[in-house]
């Protein structure tokens, strides 16, 4: 039995795909991969890491950006 290799995927057909779809997914070696949504618990540590160096950085030269 001889496994069939799969195409690989341009990075331009990667972007092209992931605009037009509802899921995230991960593009690695010219790979699709589906990511798991993130849990509320995530999301709440990652905003209030956030919203914690965005008040500690006011008034400085550095801005705090979220990934979207």
């Amino acid at each position: 039995m001889v496994a069939q290799l799969k195409p690989l995927i341009s990075e331009q057909a990667n972007l092209t795909f992931e605009r037009g779809s509802r899921t995230k997914h991960e593009y690695n070696a010219g790979q699709i991969y589906a990511m798991a949504d993130a849990k509320e618990s995530h999301n709440l540590i990652a905003g209030n890491a956030h919203a914690s160096l965005h008040r500690q950085l006011r008034q400085k030269p550095c801005r705090v950006y979220r990934r979207p």
